[in-house]
């Protein structure tokens, strides 16, 4: 209580002439048994000590109220003098307040003295439990050690100072024994140059105030970390003791004072119970010993290394191979070109050669039955010309005459044509002559008109005025508008409406041919082919090929050019531009 105890408390109610019958319970520790005389003397009616049981507690309210009720009559003693540590006392509670009171602290004592002895009975079992754990750990630790002496590896245990406290015989093949390490700071068997860069107190200073990740923390021999970090993969030298005990293989392979080894290690730490906070108290880990993976890794670097050296000498042979092997290539390609297009030529050049031939024969016999007809039909036009003098024009026969006079100088016509015609293909020498293209119109028009008339063609000839004459080759041009002229009947063979035009249209310089037709026209996809040799669109056994191919060569060697336009279904126009006072020649 904040201002007085509980005796004190005690004492004034008893004193209370209200107050005093109220039961009063002390709850105490009842270390000192001037407590009890104490209580005697404020008129205690019970004693529960603390800690209390909660049940025992409310049996005693209840007994203490009951009791009450039958002692409300009852006055009190006079009281009882004693004298307790040499002091002395005065009691006035009566006898039945005493009695209750001392019966209230045996039962106290009794209760406590039960509980202690419960107590006492799980401690004991604890302790046996304790001294099994124990003997059991022991046991386990004892075969943790036998079983670690055996690995190969070298397995090792330091406090927070980084001090040895565990280390197995493996130690023993570095000529180290196991003893002698206990207690010794593990920079004592690592390389001296190599301690700063794994030791916590000399490296860590240098990282204060960094912030570093997993990739890049420091690998530290001393491990001091939270719970889930580790050292993994540390490499780092030993110094070797005691060569004289180390095996001639491990001698002949680091032939050296250092061995070359890798570390993985843990913290260890005591979790608090409580708090679960986690306490550093060492570190173990593992030291393995990769001398033979070091030789290996130097052995693949270095193999690494001349293999490069060899892919990249025989990739520099390759390339100057894959050059020499291009140029070659390309030197080839250039020859096979060079004689595909000599192989053109000479096609090009056999097949102009059996068509002159070809032509040439038929120009031979075309020049011998022109001959042979020519006698004959000039006797018929001399008899028609003779009678038709001698008939009256009222006469009947006389328009019969008339006809076959005129029909005989048709065929004299035609035939003197042939005659022309054939001159070129059997000379094929034919020399310039100065003629207009009217003339070469006529003599075209006039071998064609038995097939203009046949098919129902309109042949529209336009002659500007002014047309002049030009140097030319006549057989030459009489076959080139012969071949352009034939090619428009042959387009509009198969069209309702069959029109062929032809015009003559002179300038300053040149003068322009231009061949018209309303027939199907020219795929796009064939314009460019045209004047290929033996290149055609006809039926097979319709036409040779050959008929565009000779008539550009017949324009190029008058030095002229020619340019076509062509939509199909509706027609094809060619436009032929000739040098009016040249024998030959490019024209732009």
């Amino acid at each position: 209580m904040p201002v007085v105890d509980g005796f004190e408390m005690c004492g004034k109610i008893k004193s209370d002439k209200t107050l005093k019958d109220t039961p009063v319970i002390l709850l105490t520790t009842l270390s000192d048994l001037e407590d009890i005389i104490r209580g005697l003397n404020v008129k205690a009616d019970c004693y529960v000590t603390k800690p209390w049981n909660e049940e025992f507690l409310i049996s005693k309210i209840e007994e203490i109220l009951t009791k009450k009720t039958e002692q409300k009559s009852k006055k009190a003693g006079k009281g009882l003098e004693f004298i307790f540590a040499g002091k002395r006392h005065r009691v006035t509670s009566n006898r039945q307040q005493m009695l209750n009171l001392l019966l209230s602290t045996y039962e106290n004592a009794v209760l406590q003295n039960r509980e202690l002895i419960k107590a006492q009975e799980s401690l004991e079992e604890l302790n046996d439990d304790l001294e099994k754990n124990l003997h059991e750990l022991g046991v386990s630790e004892e075969r943790f050690r036998s079983l670690v002496r055996t690995i190969p590896d070298i397995v090792y245990r330091i406090d927070v100072n980084g001090q040895f406290t565990f280390i197995n015989n493996a130690i023993e093949r570095l000529g180290y024994a196991p003893e002698e390490l206990i207690g010794q700071h593990f920079s004592t068997i690592i390389v001296p140059d190599a301690v700063e860069g794994i030791s916590r107190n000399k490296l860590l200073p240098k990282y204060a105030g960094k912030t570093t990740g997993d990739k890049s923390s420091p690998k530290l021999f001393d491990e001091r970390r939270t719970g889930d970090r580790m050292t993994i993969g540390l490499e780092v030298q030993l110094v070797l003791k005691n060569r004289e005990r180390l095996t001639p293989a491990l001698m002949e392979l680091i032939g050296d004072e250092f061995l070359d080894i890798e570390v993985n290690s843990a913290g260890m730490y005591h979790i608090n119970p409580t708090s679960q906070e986690a306490t550093i108290i060492g570190t173990v880990g593992v030291i393995r010993d990769i001398t033979y993976r070091k030789e290996l890794e130097e052995n693949l670097l270095r193999a690494r290394d001349e293999l490069e050296i060899k892919v990249e000498q025989r990739t520099l042979e390759l390339r100057k191979t894959n050059e020499a092997l291009e140029r070659e290539i390309v030197k080839r390609t250039k020859v096979q070109e060079e004689l595909q297009e000599l192989f053109d030529k000479l096609k090009q050049s056999t097949s102009q050669l059996m068509q002159s031939e070809k032509m040439s024969a038929i120009g031979t016999l075309v020049a011998g039955v022109a001959h042979e007809m020519n006698n004959p039909m000039m006797g018929i036009l001399n008899f028609a010309e003779y009678c038709r003098k001698y008939t009256d024009g009222e006469d009947r026969r006389y328009p019969v005459l008339e006809s076959i006079e005129r029909e005989t100088k048709r065929c004299i016509k035609i035939m003197k044509n042939l005659l022309t015609f054939s001159r070129l293909e059997k000379k094929g020498d034919e020399t310039y002559q100065k003629i207009s293209f009217d003339v070469i119109i006529d003599r075209v028009t006039g071998l064609l008109s038995h097939r203009i008339d046949n098919e129902n063609v309109l042949l529209k000839r336009h002659v500007a005025e002014g047309d002049r004459e030009i140097w030319m080759e006549p057989g030459s041009m009489q076959q080139l508008l012969l071949n352009y002229i034939s090619n428009a009947l042959d387009a509009v063979k198969e069209t309702r409406k069959k029109e062929v035009t032809v015009e003559v249209l002179p300038g300053k310089e040149f003068i322009e041919v231009k061949i018209s037709d309303t027939g199907c026209g020219i795929e796009p996809v064939n314009l460019q082919r045209i004047y290929d040799p033996f290149f055609t669109t006809k039926p097979t056994g319709q036409g040779t090929g050959l008929g565009l191919s000779v008539s550009q060569s017949i324009i190029e060697k008058h030095g002229g050019n020619v340019h076509v336009a062509s939509d199909p279904g509706v027609g094809t126009t060619f436009e032929i531009l000739f040098p009016i006072d040249k024998r030959g020649g490019d024209v732009s």
